[in-house]
């Protein structure tokens, strides 16, 4: 008969990310959905103030940052999930992007970083929307 503790280690595989039936809310702890709400109440207010052509001055960057285990992910997760649901008639696509799927962590170009983002997104788009895009796309933007 095995112990609880070997039981407790049997069930969990620190190599595997944790699924959503894992998932136990911390936000309280981490001071309520002030991040979601914060980010998600910049990014609608900045869209409905764009005008035709937006510029540089209509988007904003975020830093966010913490040591590992701190909820970076879970935060940035839950701000997707709320953007995807907006109920307004803008529609939100935010891509979430796990990079060390896509990434050498040791090795990285630009190039790398953006075939990463193209690829999150092609494959997105063809799981949720039935968007499929050329091949040919990609080979166009390497002769520019």
């Amino acid at each position: 008969m095995s112990s609880p503790i070997s039981k407790i280690y049997s069930a969990c595989n620190p190599n595997k990310p944790a699924t959503e039936e894992f998932y136990y809310d911390c936000s309280v702890a981490r001071g309520g959905n002030v991040f979601v709400n914060e980010i998600k109440t910049h990014i609608t207010l900045a869209n409905d103030s764009m005008d035709d052509e937006p510029s540089a001055k209509d988007f904003k960057n975020f830093l966010f940052t913490g040591h590992s285990g701190c909820g970076k992910s879970s935060e940035l997760t839950r701000l997707s999930r709320e953007l995807e649901s907006h109920s307004e008639a803008v529609r939100f696509f935010p891509l979430f992007i796990n990079v060390d799927e896509y990434l050498d962590r040791f090795d990285v170009t630009i190039t790398d970083v953006l075939l990463a983002i193209a690829t999150e997104a092609a494959d997105i788009l063809r799981n949720t929307e039935n968007i499929n895009l050329e091949g040919n796309l990609f080979k166009s933007f390497s002769r520019s």
